[in-house]
């Protein structure tokens, strides 16, 4: 089998502080033996606004500088070839 049934989507695992926030979020996630992963987030309306790779190896914590954003909501996606973790994220100002 293969396809998109397979992909493990959790977000468990994923915690992300602060939130709201206005200049950096912490992400903290227990990632898979995968080393690769890229980090997208993207605006309520589907429009991918940073992307950024990540390496499982270095550490589980990573700070993401996303002060140019506007207020708003944005959804956060962590991607890797075999799990997908997604949170809400809040731009307070």
């Amino acid at each position: 089998k293969t396809g998109i049934s397979e992909v493990n989507r959790t977000s468990s695992k994923m915690k992300i502080s602060p939130n709201p926030f206005s200049n950096q979020v912490t992400i903290n996630v227990d990632l898979a033996i995968e080393k690769q992963y890229e980090l997208f987030v993207r605006s309520i309306n589907g429009q991918e606004v940073y992307r950024r790779n990540i390496d499982s190896n270095n550490s589980s914590e990573h700070v993401v500088e996303l002060g140019f954003l506007s207020k708003g909501v944005y959804i956060l996606n962590l991607v890797g070839e075999n799990e997908v973790h997604t949170k809400k994220l809040i731009k307070s100002n």
